[in-house]
């Protein structure tokens, strides 16, 4: 139904995310700086996973 198509889309959106997330953590082991600022924006106060 319309609420299983939902779920399927925020478990796209999620692992979409933690793929970014995981490769600015690897990023990080290897450098020095990190644009923090590019995960604050994936994780924002107004996402709707945490509204």
């Amino acid at each position: 139904g319309e609420s299983s198509a939902v779920v399927d889309g925020i478990t796209i959106d999620l692992k979409a995310r933690w793929k970014i997330v995981k490769y600015a953590l690897k990023s990080q082991l290897r450098k020095s700086e990190i644009p923090w600022y590019m995960l604050s924006g994936i994780f924002a106060p107004g996402d709707k996973f945490f509204v």
